[in-house]
C-alpha cells in the first residue's frame, strides 16, 4: 500500500492495531484504522526485506537478528541459528543449536572489537610469512613458513592465541635426499601465546613450514 498523500513510509507509519475491524463497526469507522494496519503491515515487512510493490518481493536484503542473553530452547525435529554474545572478545558472534536444546555450536569469533577484516588474514600470499583463519566452534588455526630459517630461531604467531595451542606442527623442504633432517618445536624454550621457539638439523638454508591451532 502506497503511504498516504505522499508521504515516505516512515513518515506514515502507524502503529499496529489488532483487532480492527471491531465487531459491529460499520466501514466508515473502521476504515482508518484497517488503513493504518495496513501503512503498519507494509512498513515492518519493509525492514531488511525488499518492498512488496518491487520485484524481488519478500526476499531479505539480510538478515539482522537480536542478541539472545543465552541460547534458546529448541523443540524435536527442529534447529535454532541465533546471535549472543561471545568471549575473547565480548563480540556478538553467529551460533547453532541442535533439535530438542541439543549442543550449541559457535560458528563465527572476531578476532578483535576493531577487526575490519573478518576470518582471514590474506597476507601469506602475498609474503610467506603467515596467516590465520577461524574454524567454526572458535578454534584458530594458523600456519606458515620461514625461507631461511637457519638452524634455530623463533617464528611468530599472525595472531596471539587467546587461551593456549593444542597443536604446532612443523614440516621442513630439503633439496639433499641422502641426508636426515629435522626441525621440531624447541621445548626448552616455553612456547607461549604469541610465538614459538624451534630448532633445525638442517643446513639452515631450506624452508620451514609451519601449523597451529588451538583458542
Amino acid at each position: 500500500m502506497a503511504p498516504v498523500d505522499g508521504a515516505s513510509l516512515a513518515e506514515d507509519k502507524m502503529t499496529f492495531t489488532p483487532g480492527q475491524p471491531e465487531n459491529g463497526q460499520s466501514l466508515g469507522a473502521s476504515k482508518v484504522p484497517i488503513r493504518d494496519n495496513f501503512t503498519s503491515i507494509v512498513a515492518d515487512i519493509g525492514v531488511n526485506h525488499v518492498a512488496i510493490n518491487l520485484g524481488d518481493q519478500g526476499k531479505h536484503k539480510f538478515l539482522q537478528m537480536p542478541e539472545q542473553a543465552s541460547a534458546p530452547a529448541t523443540a524435536a525435529n527442529e534447529g535454532g541459528l541465533y546471535t549472543k554474545v561471545g568471549t575473547s572478545p565480548a563480540e556478538t558472534s553467529l551460533f547453532f543449536r541442535g533439535e530438542s536444546s541439543g549442543f550449541e555450536y559457535r560458528l563465527t569469533r572476531p578476532i578483535a572489537a576493531s577487526t575490519t577484516e573478518f576470518a582471514t588474514n590474506t597476507a601469506y600470499a602475498a609474503n610467506h610469512t603467515g596467516g590465520w583463519t577461524y574454524l567454526p566452534g572458535g578454534l584458530l588455526l594458523q600456519y606458515g613458513a620461514r625461507s631461511t630459517p637457519g638452524t634455530s630461531g623463533t617464528i611468530t604467531f599472525p595472531v596471539a592465541f587467546t587461551t593456549g595451542y593444542y597443536s604446532i606442527t612443523l614440516g621442513l623442504s630439503r633439496n639433499n635426499s641422502s641426508s636426515v633432517q629435522n626441525a621440531y618445536v624447541d621445548n626448552s624454550v616455553a612456547v607461549s601465546l604469541s610465538n614459538f621457539a624451534y630448532d633445525n638439523t638442517s643446513s639452515g638454508s631450506d624452508p620451514i613450514y609451519w601449523m597451529a591451532i588451538g583458542f
